[in-house]
């Protein structure tokens, strides 16, 4: 009995030890939040169509067909390719996002959901969207056709102006897989970076060779990632996540909070080295 008292108590500071170093974690994105809406004159990072006009002159965008505010603008599917992506304007980390294809018995399938819908069905999940959202966009669904689906998602984070990592997610398929690696290309272990494991995802998936683009393009997506960076007047800490398509790179998203806030918990040291040298620890930002 003793013995499983001891096991209990142990269990419980492990835990303690956890939640206290998300606590932290979640501290320094809030800091990361509030300085990148400061930087940016009020910009927030999830209003997607404000950013898309922000970089568009940096980086290649999804081909947009159709943007509205009000239910009556919704475009007439008949017109749209047979794949596309609907987004709404607030959300990230694949929130808002329906990735539709058109099938031969006048249905639509979600992709990214796994959902089929009627045209009645998805007219109401789109109001629903929109009443969230404010607004839709209607715009190429970036498929790959070496994966038969989604393209590779590389995650570049930038600290200071430097690369501190790259994630790369592999959704095509089960399991799903996720490869880390340093600013060389690198792999990294997930448990040199992470505590506990990101949910529904595999790690190092044994091909993981065909997500480590040429030399070129490596540069290319670290160059891509840095100049936005610039453009978003030098963050402390930002992640870009861009897509890499017959050798043409497109944005996804831009976020300063990291997708692995609520599913996984970075190392401490990770995040003592993401906190190093951030301008409000040496100069009491707020």
């Amino acid at each position: 009995m003793a013995g499983k008292g001891c096991s209990r108590h142990a269990e419980l500071q492990r835990r303690q030890r956890i939640k206290q170093k998300n606590k932290v974690k979640l501290q320094f994105f809030k800091k990361c939040k509030s300085q990148f809406l400061r930087l940016n004159k009020g910009l927030d990072h999830t209003k997607k169509w404000q950013i898309y006009q922000k970089v568009k002159d940096h980086v290649r965008l999804p081909e947009l067909y159709a943007t509205c505010t009000k239910v009556d603008e919704f475009p007439d599917f008949a017109g749209l390719t047979d794949r596309f992506c609907i987004k709404g304007d607030k959300g990230e980390q694949g929130q808002e996002v329906l990735l539709i294809t058109k099938l031969k018995n006048g249905k639509y399938h979600d992709t990214f959901h796994n959902k089929t819908y009627c045209r009645h069905t998805i007219k109401q999940k789109l109001i629903q969207m929109l009443k969230r959202s404010g607004r839709l966009m209607f715009e190429q669904w970036l498929y790959d056709p070496k994966q038969g689906g989604v393209p590779y998602d590389y995650k570049i984070h930038v600290v200071g102006g430097k690369i501190f990592y790259i994630w790369c997610f592999n959704r095509n398929g089960k399991p799903k897989y996720i490869n880390f690696f340093d600013q060389s290309w690198k792999k990294i272990k997930r448990e040199d970076l992470m505590i506990v494991p990101v949910k529904g995802y595999k790690f190092n998936q044994p091909d993981m060779k065909k997500m480590v683009p040429t030399p070129e393009k490596q540069k290319e997506l670290t160059d891509t990632a840095l100049r936005l960076w610039e453009a978003f007047r030098k963050p402390h800490y930002a992640r870009f996540d861009l897509y890499l398509i017959n050798n043409v790179i497109y944005f996804g998203e831009v976020t300063v909070i990291c997708g692995g806030l609520k599913t996984s918990t970075l190392k401490p040291q990770i995040i003592d080295s993401l906190m190093k040298d951030a301008p409000w620890r040496n100069k009491n930002e707020k």
